[in-house]
């Protein structure tokens, strides 16, 4: 099934409003959308051998690269799978009492800096796996076809509210995972996968920068499939190698 972003983007917004796969009762709401946090960081212009920093309009006296900065104690972002924040964090619902209710750009900006400034991972299924589970569902439902996610719990356990609680729990940990003892490395999310017993292979995981991830990762999330959604935009070929150590030569 190929879909179009557009076509993709309005069919959210009208069964976001309506409601998702699942039971009413499931707590979370997830939001996606770019974030309220900006960083601006000193601008530099460099001349011969000498170096200004405009933030203080002093010159660093050096040549070169500058220092390094020092670091503060707030965590504004952290590593993880592309799009999940995004695609899940309030992005449609939130939480209301026992049922839920439509998300907005507030509190979607305002969820997304929360998760990113989140520090303490054996807090994020606390955290972040209701929102998760939520929003799933109304991802799960936008090919019509509700509880063919992966890991999805099937129409006999719909009505306890936990259908997407597996899947919520496994991208709540949002790290980049990657089995060091397989030596293939071709399929993006495989090691998730395996731990959730939906394929079981031989595959490191991680992530290739010749991996489509946004294509790959909206497939598993409405459509239950490694690919089917198309998000219309081609990568270059060619760019980069598919193995160890992926990268391409400097150009």
């Amino acid at each position: 099934m190929k879909t179009n972003i557009t076509t993709l983007l309005v069919s959210i917004g009208a069964i976001a409003v309506l409601g998702a796969c699942g039971d009413s009762g499931t707590g979370g709401g997830g939001s996606g959308g770019t974030t309220s946090s900006t960083g601006a960081g000193p601008t530099t212009t460099t001349s011969g051998a000498s170096m200004t920093t405009s933030a203080s309009s002093t010159s660093t006296g050096m040549t070169g690269f500058p220092a390094m900065p020092t670091l503060g104690t707030t965590q504004i972002d952290r590593m993880g799978r592309p799009a999940i924040n995004t695609a899940t964090d309030d992005t449609f619902l939130v939480p209301n009492g026992a049922s839920f209710k439509p998300s907005d750009d507030a509190t979607r900006a305002a969820s997304e800096d929360a998760y990113n400034g989140a520090k303490d991972s054996s807090q994020w299924q606390t955290l972040f796996v209701p929102t998760m589970a939520l929003n799933l569902g109304v991802l799960d439902s936008l090919d019509g076809n509700c509880e063919n996610q992966l890991a999805s719990c099937g129409n006999d356990q719909q009505a306890d509210g936990k259908c997407y609680n597996a899947l919520a729990g496994v991208l709540a940990d949002d790290k980049l995972w990657v089995k060091t003892t397989n030596t293939s490395c071709g399929v993006y999310l495989a090691v998730e996968a395996d731990a959730l017993g939906v394929i079981v292979n031989g595959d490191c995981g991680g992530r290739r920068p010749v991996d489509d991830v946004i294509q790959t990762s909206y497939s598993v999330l409405a459509l239950g499939a490694v690919s089917g959604f198309d998000d219309g935009i081609t990568p270059p070929q060619g760019l980069h190698p598919d193995t160890f150590p992926f990268m391409a030569a400097p150009h």
